[in-house]
């Protein structure tokens, strides 16, 4: 039942609208085209007028009678009567005259145009010619005066009209037709309120929407902007582990050198670790104990390494890597164990890490994103579709850039 309700009010819909659209185009056409015939009959009665005058010409009266009268029941019965080649030129020349370039509401300007036109054509026929010369002036005057009766014949008012004002004012059929007019301005007020509060009520639902979907929209994106990133440990676990490795690791070693002294072998010279790493990832070795290489990447989940590494020129240096991300450390990297030697890497997703990148662009965030449009005024950073790194004599190299979009 609530479907076919519903398809009916659709359908009243579409018929109100179509109705509220159609009515001024159809008003305005009707103006147009009741605009038009006024002027194709003005016209007609111009050029029948004119042709009048190019047949008689200089001719003597008694000549002229003998000649065949134009028709003037039409444009099309004028030309087909015309027989001299002057008239015939001026019909086919004045016949496709409309001068619409004036607009709605300029019939009478057009009108004159015309009657200008007209004139200045049949002057320049002979303009040596004084009686001709003056046949046209008086025929100007004669094609203005034509023209405003007609204008006036044509737009007076109809019988019906001229009837209801002969009514005597106080008599019944003047009340009833007086009655009949607020009657109709009632009806069309009626329909307006009703359509008035028909889009009331539908503007009404639609906020109603809008604000239902915006208050489901901030819900989830809260959720999502204060998400923990479940790839990265908790920071104080994290610490934890990295103290109990080392401290573990020196255990061994410390115990390895102990069962050397105790088996009576003469201490040698430990191996110097490597210089050019940090001083706190230097380990001891002994010669039964090589020296432990420095941790790269801190093997914190079973199937992939997850660290942070910050961006120099093109590459990531595998020595700065770091378990948590800060301001510089903004690009998430994770290497799968089945392939170490390649590496999937975002932009970390917590906007408070993600200022440097959109403050420096340039540097930061071209050698290894891809985006549409520059991040004027950004506030965050979306990862459309993650890059993809390979380990290259100790560097990781951007392979396929990061697609981001920016809001």
């Amino acid at each position: 039942m609530q479907y076919y309700v519903g398809l009916c009010l659709c359908y009243a819909k579409i018929l109100l609208y179509g109705w509220l659209l159609l009515c001024p185009w159809l008003s305005w056409a009707q103006t147009e085209a009741a605009e038009e015939r006024v002027y194709e009959d003005i016209k007609l009665r111009l050029m029948c007028r004119a042709t009048q005058l190019l047949i008689k010409g200089t001719r003597p009266t008694g000549e002229v009678a003998e000649l065949p009268h134009p028709d003037c029941q039409s444009i099309r019965a004028l030309e087909a009567s015309l027989t001299e080649a002057r008239t015939q030129r001026f019909v086919a020349l004045f016949k496709d005259k409309y001068y619409r370039s004036y607009g709605r509401n300029k019939l009478r300007q057009r009108l004159d145009k015309l009657i200008d036109d007209m004139v200045a054509y049949l002057r320049s026929i002979d303009r040596n010619d004084a009686v001709w010369v003056e046949s046209v002036r008086v025929l100007a005057i004669e094609l203005r005066t034509l023209k405003d009766d007609s204008l006036y014949q044509i737009t007076q008012p109809n019988d019906s009209i001229q009837a209801q004002n002969n009514i005597p004012p106080h008599s019944p059929a003047r009340k009833q037709a007086q009655s009949s007019n607020p009657m109709i301005v009632y009806i069309i007020l009626l329909i307006l309120a009703a359509c008035a509060g028909f889009l009331a009520y539908q503007n009404q639902q639609l906020r109603k929407q809008l604000e239902g979907l915006e208050a489901d929209f901030q819900e989830k994106y809260s959720r999502l902007d204060n998400r923990l990133d479940t790839m990265t440990p908790i920071k104080e676990h994290k610490a934890l582990i990295l103290r109990v490795n080392y401290i573990s690791e020196q255990i061994n070693a410390q115990q390895q050198e102990l069962d050397y002294f105790l088996q009576g072998n003469t201490p040698a010279q430990k191996p110097q670790p490597p210089t050019d790493y940090p001083q706190e990832e230097q380990l001891k070795a002994t010669p039964q104990a090589p020296a432990p290489q420095p941790i790269e990447v801190l093997d914190l989940h079973p199937e992939r390494q997850v660290y942070y590494g910050a961006p120099q020129e093109d590459v990531f240096d595998s020595k700065r890597f770091l378990t948590e991300p800060d301001a510089l450390h903004c690009y998430k990297i994770e290497i799968d164990l089945q392939n170490p030697e390649l590496a999937s890497y975002t932009i970390v997703a917590r906007p408070e890490y993600q200022q440097q990148v959109l403050n420096h662009p340039e540097e930061l965030l071209s050698p290894f994103c891809e985006y549409t449009h520059q991040p004027e005024e950004a506030r965050r950073v979306l990862n459309l579709e993650p890059g993809t790194l390979e380990k290259q004599d100790g560097h990781w190299r951007v392979i396929k850039k990061i697609k981001v979009a920016f809001e």
